[in-house]
């Protein structure tokens, strides 16, 4: 249900209906939704943008 709340509030690409019970997304779509969202860094948790700015004061 998640899943269905995230493309209500337009936070998910909406599905593409095949068939009665077949839904598919444009793999385009998805892949921008994914670049879109922030991401953690595996050893500190911090996003990409913090680990940018975390590297650039390092130096």
């Amino acid at each position: 249900m998640q899943l269905a709340r995230a493309i209500e509030r337009y936070e998910f690409p909406r599905p593409i209906a095949l068939g009665a019970n077949t839904l598919a997304w444009n793999l385009e779509e998805v892949e921008n939704w994914l670049k879109s969202r922030p991401r953690r860094s595996p050893k500190t948790g911090a996003t990409n943008a913090q680990s940018a700015a975390f590297l650039t004061e390092a130096v």
